[in-house]
């Protein structure tokens, strides 16, 4: 296998940009897509996460081609991958308990698993 390539990832980049050190990408799913395109031309690749969390909005899904694929945080770095979503408008109702709408649960498949109150 040829050298290895390392994608950069920074919660303030950008994916337009590069995926260097100088020029990170914005998220994660940018760098797997520029991770595969390199894999097939025969290198490893290293995907690196800065400081900061990087939320999913759909899972991510690897694999059999992203066999190998290292996706880890930068040294001393803190890198937190979620899949949380924000849920606003939460109104008391008559019998006490707290309800909000969840637009994006539109079936007992995509129902809310948990529920975490201010991020805790």
């Amino acid at each position: 296998m040829k050298e290895s390539l390392v994608f950069h990832v920074s919660s303030t980049g950008d994916d337009g940009a590069d995926g260097s050190p100088s020029a990170p990408f914005a998220t994660i799913v940018r760098a797997i897509r520029a991770a595969r395109e390199v894999r097939r031309e025969g290198r490893a690749v290293r995907v690196v996460l800065g400081d900061g969390e990087y939320r999913l909005s759909r899972p991510l899904r690897l694999g059999k081609a992203d066999s190998g694929l290292v996706v880890e945080a930068a040294p001393g770095a803190r890198a937190v991958i979620s899949g949380l979503r924000g849920i606003a408008g939460w109104r008391r109702e008559p019998d006490g308990l707290w309800s909000a709408a969840v637009p994006w649960v539109t079936s007992r498949e995509k129902c809310v698993r948990d529920v975490f109150v201010d991020g805790g």
